[in-house]
């Protein structure tokens, strides 16, 4: 399923790729090679409004109009 995205960014090294999406969720890819999605979540409560990648790469940050800034484990996909 197509979803339309707000907000989208891509990590430091060129290899992952993430998008908030207009439903309060997102999705982040590994797109070195042939494009994979990695992990996508419910990440707030109202619509994403900024979304990118932490220096190491370890890590993605989501800030959403809930007034919450969450952080991802970008391994696992699970908050931080």
């Amino acid at each position: 399923m197509k979803k339309a995205a707000n907000v989208v960014a891509l990590s430091k090294d060129g290899e992952y790729f993430i998008a908030g999406h207009t439903d309060n969720s997102a999705t982040i890819y590994n797109v070195r090679g042939e494009i994979k999605q990695l992990h996508s979540f419910q990440a707030h409560n109202n619509t994403i409004k900024a979304a990118d990648f932490m220096l190491s790469t370890s890590q993605v940050v989501t800030a959403g109009l809930d007034n919450t800034i969450n952080f991802w484990d970008l391994a696992t996909g699970q908050r931080r």
